[in-house]
Parts: structure tokens; C-alpha cells; sequence
């Protein structure tokens, strides 16, 4: 947690493939807490889609200009870093809503390829039948186009909590001392990536993991990569993301 700019860097938690198969599931979600938020910063407030309409005019220059990223069905989630579902139990499950383990994501991301991360980090647990380390992150700042061209970096307030360009997960078998990377983009308004933009070469395709969804740009472009690259990469990444080589989908 960067403290300064309220924003999280990284989580870390164990996914136990012997039982997430049977997790509860619950209906209701608890409200979400401040505990260990900064306190210059008001994350039940800023998250409100009114409130990013408001900062988005401030930032790119004009209501217009805002309203062509955040209306109706559009707007930056509290995105879990650590998901609820991969807690077993509902006491683990709810201790995933603090801000503290959450990102400013877009909604159509979140619940588009960011989820199908989610579910391949799942299913690949349970395949392995072991507890995995799963660690995710950020990396660097999502910026939008002010009314005038600039490009402009995206915080909900003033005082931080930065909407990161980047969303990345790293699934390690420590019995295999193998993992894989999966890094989601958190710009769904792009119709285009460079190569040269990844924080990784991509090895979706020569490692098994390759989705044809991943390729969808409303829904978070979404790349594979070695985490040993990653870590070398990502100033910020928990050095714990190291492995000994790269996990192939046909090791699972």
C-alpha cells in the first residue's frame, strides 16, 4: 500500500485447491471499510459514480468530455485485488472488503477478463490440488485524453487512489515451483495495444493460456507472462512472485 497516494500495490493470499471447489457461497456482501486507509483520502465517497463524473469533468477539462467515460453501466468499480471467491469460508470472504484490497477498475473490465483470471486461477488450483500462492498487483497509471488532447492521469481525488493502468496476477505452485502471469488492461476505451506498451512479452499462446476473449478491448486487453519477467519489471512487485519456471497449461 502506498500510503501517500492511496494506493494499493499488492496483495498476497493462499488459495486452497483441495476445497475451493466446495466454498460458500454468500448472497449478501458486507460494506465496505476504510480501516487502514490513509486519512486524507474518502473511498466510500470517491468510488460513487457521481463523485467520478465530478473528478473526471475537474480532470479532462469538461462534462463532455467526462461523460464519454463515465454514464450509465460505466464507471471504476471497487475492484478486488484478493477476490472474495476464492475464500472457503464466509469470514475469509468478507475480510476481502476493506479499500485497502481494492483498485479503482473499471466495471466492464472487472466483471469481463479480470473475472476469467479469476476463474482460471480457480480452476487451476483445483486441478493442481494444492495450496497456491496467488499474488496480484498494479502497474503504473491509467490516463484519459483531456478535452484538449492531453493525456491526463486518472485519480479519484486529489489526494491519490490512483486508477492503475495495469492489473496483474501471478497463480505459483510451490510444489511445481512453476506459476504464470496474467496482466488485464484497465482501459476498456482502447481499440489498440503496441506490443511494446506490455510490462512483459506475451506467452499466452506458447504456454496454453491463451482465451480468445483476452484479445477483446472493451472487456480489458489481457496477456500471459513469465513472472520472473514481471517481477524484473514491476518496481512494486512482491519479489515472492519468482518461480523456477513457467507453469504450461498442459502441466495442469
Amino acid at each position: 500500500m502506498d500510503m501517500q497516494r492511496a494506493s494499493v500495490l499488492w496483495t498476497r493470499h493462499i488459495l486452497p485447491g483441495a476445497a475451493v471447489a466446495g466454498s460458500m457461497i454468500e448472497s449478501s456482501r458486507p460494506a465496505w471499510k476504510v480501516a487502514g486507509m490513509p486519512s486524507h483520502v474518502r473511498p466510500s465517497t470517491s468510488y460513487t459514480q457521481a463523485s467520478q463524473l465530478e473528478r473526471l469533468t475537474h480532470l479532462l477539462g469538461s462534462a463532455e468530455q467526462a461523460s464519454k467515460f463515465v454514464f450509465t453501466n460505466s464507471f471504476m468499480a471497487r475492484g478486488h485485488m484478493s477476490p472474495d471467491a476464492d475464500g472457503i469460508y464466509r469470514s475469509w470472504q468478507f475480510t476481502t472488503y476493506f479499500f485497502t484490497n481494492a483498485v479503482p477498475k473499471w466495471q466492464v473490465v472487472n466483471n469481463g477478463n479480470w473475472v476469467r483470471v479469476e476463474r482460471v486461477t480457480r480452476d487451476t488450483a483445483t486441478a493442481l490440488h494444492e495450496d497456491l500462492v496467488i499474488i496480484q498487483g498494479t502497474d503504473g497509471v491509467l490516463t484519459l485524453p483531456h478535452e484538449d488532447g492531453r493525456e491526463i492521469p486518472i485519480t479519484l481525488e486529489d489526494g491519490g487512489i490512483e486508477a492503475p493502468r495495469w492489473i496483474w496476477k501471478i497463480i505459483k505452485s510451490p510444489k511445481l515451483d512453476a506459476g504464470i502471469a496474467f496482466v488485464t488492461s484497465n482501459n476498456p476505451f482502447e481499440t489498440a495495444i503496441h506490443p511494446t506498451q506490455f510490462i512483459c512479452v506475451d506467452v499466452c499462446g506458447e504456454t496454453g493460456w491463451a482465451q480468445d476473449e483476452f484479445s477483446n478491448f472493451a472487456r480489458g486487453y489481457t496477456y500471459c507472462c513469465d513472472p520472473n519477467e514481471l517481477v524484473a519489471n514491476v518496481p512494486t512487485a512482491s519479489p515472492e512472485g519468482r518461480v523456477g519456471r513457467i507453469l504450461l497449461r498442459t502441466m495442469v
